[in-house]
């Protein structure tokens, strides 16, 4: 699987123009203010705007015409050579912020054959073909689903994955089904673009999720808080719970699981441990975005983690040892998390 991820203007002037794309410029930052990334104006302009994209490489047994492709070029882990490679797309979100949305409106669409299908066998420019999810493996219905394996390769290896080995795929089972309502929605939108000859026609939209009462507090998590706390684990009551996207948040999906890792955890008072009640769960969008954190400072980490310019200065490692504030100070964004490096590091 390949992910990309594209940012309007608005967004990306906001990061330019505040320094937010280091970390030394997001510490600066953050001594005095919040990160606010713009909403719409109610006129022409839109508020921040950001789309993620899951790529699967084409496969001999896919129909290539049921898919949406593109030559990417992308880095082979085994050889550290770019290479094109067919790339089909598989799920896709939409983030946007508004004035209503302060937390943001998600929607989340994905492939319809991720993870069934509708027909086992279909007829294709006149052929027979086997139709088979992309996903899911309907002939080991009793293997665990949505579990990350183990790397296959030393430690040593910073991505901890061979292409050459990674030969057996992950068998995905979506945890909770499309609601209804948006079924008979994806049913009416995919006729209209199967009349224009879309390739669209073979996506669907599994939901969107946006703040129901956009100034209702969140609830901190701690023992004895859950459900309430996995409801309401951001501000704004958000609906619905639960929405999360096959293709990137698959190992999110274990259903039955102790409730503290959908809580806030670093809102916890004092003494106080993590909600260990079993409760049903996957995460959501809005959920796992508002763990994002932007750089506040930074910390000394033991000998051995830095390295030394050639004025002797220390440089720390990727900018490993920044301190992330609290949930929420990205104001919902990891790219600022997962995208910036320190200013000493050439990297």
């Amino acid at each position: 699987m390949r992910y990309e991820v594209v940012l309007n203007d608005v967004e990306y002037n906001y990061i330019v123009e505040n320094k937010l794309y280091n970390q030394e410029g997001q510490a600066e930052f953050l001594r005095d203010k919040q990160i606010d990334f713009p909403a719409n104006d109610g006129t022409t302009r839109h508020g921040a705007i950001e789309v993620k994209f899951a790529w699967k490489e084409i496969g001999p047994n896919d129909i290539r015409s049921h898919f949406f492709v593109r030559t990417g070029t992308v880095m082979n882990q085994d050889t550290g050579k770019f290479e094109p490679r067919e790339l089909a797309l598989v799920g896709m979100h939409i983030a946007m912020r508004t004035h209503s949305s302060p937390t943001w409106i998600w929607s989340t669409f994905e492939h319809v054959d991720n993870v069934r299908v509708k027909e086992p066998e279909l007829v294709v420019d006149g052929r027979l073909v086997q139709h088979r999810p992309s996903f899911y493996n309907p002939d080991l219905p009793t293997e665990v689903p949505n579990m990350l394996p183990a790397p296959n390769v030393p430690a040593a290896n910073p991505t901890g994955w061979s292409e050459a080995l990674t030969t057996t795929p992950v068998q995905v089972v979506r945890v909770i089904p499309i609601d209804p309502s948006t079924e008979t929605l994806n049913t009416a939108v995919q006729s209209l673009l199967a009349r224009e000859g879309s390739v669209f026609q073979y996506y669907e939209l599994i939901g969107t999720q946006w703040p129901s009462r956009p100034a209702a507090p969140a609830i901190p998590g701690g023992e004895g808080s859950a459900p309430e706390s996995i409801i309401r684990k951001t501000t704004g009551e958000v609906l619905p719970v639960y929405l999360t996207n096959m293709t990137m948040e698959t190992y999110f999906q274990k259903g039955v699981q102790p409730a503290g890792p959908l809580e806030q955890d670093d809102r916890l008072a004092p003494g106080m441990s993590p909600d260990k009640t079993p409760v049903f769960g996957t995460e959501s969008c809005v959920g796992c975005h508002y763990s994002a954190g932007a750089t506040i400072g930074f910390r000394t980490l033991p000998n051995g983690q830095f390295r030394r310019d050639d004025q002797g200065r220390k440089i720390p490692i990727l900018g490993e040892n920044a301190n992330f504030g609290l949930n929420g100070n990205a104001n919902y964004s990891w790219l600022l998390q997962i995208e910036a490096r320190s200013t000493a590091d050439p990297n």
